[in-house]
């Protein structure tokens, strides 16, 4: 088995997500690059298709720019897995407690043991700190006091303790230290009263001080990640237009109202996209045979060729021309990408990676493509992009559109669509639902698009009107498909791309469809 590579375009609603992952079986390797993540509210999905998948997280997230239906749901994402990694080092002070001789007892040193890890007494430098807070929480306790009385105890004796200078990881004195030492004490008790092993106990401990600090954040990041996205490498343009707290919570921080908790446990890193530079595999040497991702678009200026000086991107919208743009190689396959891009950053990009070979990690070029067989539309198949310049220099065989129930907006446009039609080398192009009866897109109303006559589109998902988020949606994803053995054929290559199809006799499922490029 050799290379494949996967490209999902995971729907979202009215925004944007994607998912570009290249796997070796041979030698089992494999690299994943999740590019945007939607609205906020979408960051749960997202981490439940990488569940599907056997995705544990991904190596590298990338936010094309710092819109809210781009970046939003990559944020809340990061927030949710900083506020497990916070609850898990807590957890793992407090395990190491989660003893003694009465319930009482038990609940006091695990109570105490919380607010000392919260209070910064983590590891062996401050672990004379935590000693202390236990100590004085098990000599005050009395094996007949109840749950509440045993918290109150294990609680007051901690505060006793002098942390001057320990790293605080949630606010000194406050009423949620108070609350999480409660929960995650209860919760050791009732573990241990089960028989649970010490790993269990704290995964008890840590869910139950999760649960509780859910509370402050918003909604879109109270989900359990298991902590996957804690090493993960995070590419952007930089603090250029970057929103308040977004740094910060890439950094591990978190939010509660206008306070902000240091956090514990996450090491990412944080990197500016470069034009030229490769991203999938993170600049390293490309194995043989392995798909490449290239920066050809970012900080508003597109890369003109190798050695060449970049020129500006200068639409009426200075946010989306901010957008990074990728082009992925694999032998004779290419895609390209890009976020909110506008024509006129569309157009220059078009023209220099059809005329001029991309740069190829550890040296050399990548071989000048003939065309680049699949794109993802830029900006949700807005008006002010996919010019008939744009379509005629990439020559396209597929074509993805992120659009989803549209509220607003209802896109593609028809411009756009009447563009894709007059496209000659288009053969498809497939949209993450489409519930605005759109002309040019049959599966958008009531027709057949399977049947109808000389249709370029196709609706993916079951186009209802209902809340996207809903778990019993067939939701419309893309999923691209590609062999390398299928990219280097010398006659007729081709890419599979699968959807869920609501029109497929005789019922409605999984279809699959094959393009030549």
């Amino acid at each position: 088995m050799a290379w494949e590579l996967h490209i999902q375009t995971i729907d979202v609603g009215q925004g944007d997500c994607g998912l570009i992952v290249a796997a070796d079986g041979a030698t089992n390797t494999q690299r994943s690059l999740l590019v945007d993540g939607g609205h906020k509210n979408y960051a749960w999905i997202i981490h439940d298709t990488l569940r599907v998948l056997n995705l544990d997280g991904v190596d590298a997230m990338l936010v094309t720019h710092y819109e809210g239906d781009h970046m939003g749901g990559i944020v809340a994402l990061l927030e949710a897995d900083n506020i497990w990694h916070m609850s898990d080092t807590i957890a793992g002070v407090a395990v190491g407690e989660a003893n003694g001789a009465s319930r009482a007892e038990q609940l006091a040193a695990v109570a105490a043991a919380i607010v000392a890890g919260s209070y910064g007494a983590i590891g062996p430098l401050f672990a004379p700190l935590l000693d202390d807070a236990v100590r004085r929480a098990r000599k005050y306790v009395k094996k007949s006091m109840n749950d509440v009385r045993a918290v109150d105890v294990g609680v007051t004796q901690a505060e006793t303790v002098d942390y001057a200078g320990a790293p605080t990881v949630l606010p000194r004195g406050s009423a949620r230290v108070k609350k999480i030492a409660t929960v995650g004490a209860v919760a050791a008790a009732a573990a241990i009263a089960k028989g649970h092993s010490p790993a269990r106990i704290r995964a008890s401990i840590g869910k139950a001080i999760r649960n509780q600090l859910f509370l402050a954040v918003d909604a879109g990041s109270r989900f359990d990640t298991g902590g996957v996205y804690g090493n993960v490498r995070v590419i952007d343009n930089g603090d250029y237009l970057a929103p308040d707290k977004y740094a910060e919570i890439v950094g591990g921080k978190i939010h509660d109202g206008n306070t902000t908790w240091p956090g514990r446990g996450t090491n990412r890193t944080r990197v500016t996209a470069a034009l030229g530079t490769e991203v999938l595999f993170g600049g390293a040497a490309l194995p043989a045979e392995a798909p490449g991702a290239v920066v050809v678009a970012a900080g508003a200026r597109a890369w003109q060729g190798v050695g060449q000086r970049s020129v500006a991107i200068a639409s009426t919208q200075r946010g989306n021309d901010q957008s990074i743009g990728l082009v992925v190689r694999f032998g004779a396959f290419s895609y390209f990408a890009a976020g909110d891009q506008l024509s006129e950053g569309e157009d220059l990009i078009a023209a220099a990676v059809t005329s001029q070979p991309l740069p190829r990690p550890g040296g050399g070029t990548f071989p000048l493509p003939a065309r680049i067989p699949y794109v993802k539309c830029s900006h949700h198949g807005g008006a002010t992009s996919t010019s008939a310049t744009y379509l005629a220099t990439m020559k396209a065989r597929g074509m993805a559109i992120s659009c989803g129930k549209h509220g607003k907006y209802k896109h593609p446009s028809l411009a756009v669509v009447t563009e894709l039609y007059a496209s000659a080398p288009l053969e498809y192009f497939y949209l993450t639902n489409c519930n605005f009866d759109t002309p040019g897109i049959p599966g958008s109303g009531t027709d057949n698009q399977l049947t109808a006559a000389n249709n370029k589109s196709r609706v993916c998902g079951d186009n209802e009107n209902a809340d996207n988020r809903l778990t019993t949606r067939h939701r419309g994803d893309i999923r691209l498909r590609i062999a390398r053995a299928w990219a280097d054929l010398a006659v007729n290559p081709y890419f599979e791309v699968d959807y869920w199809e609501e029109d497929q006799p005789p019922v409605a499922g999984v279809r699959t469809q094959q393009s030549h490029f």
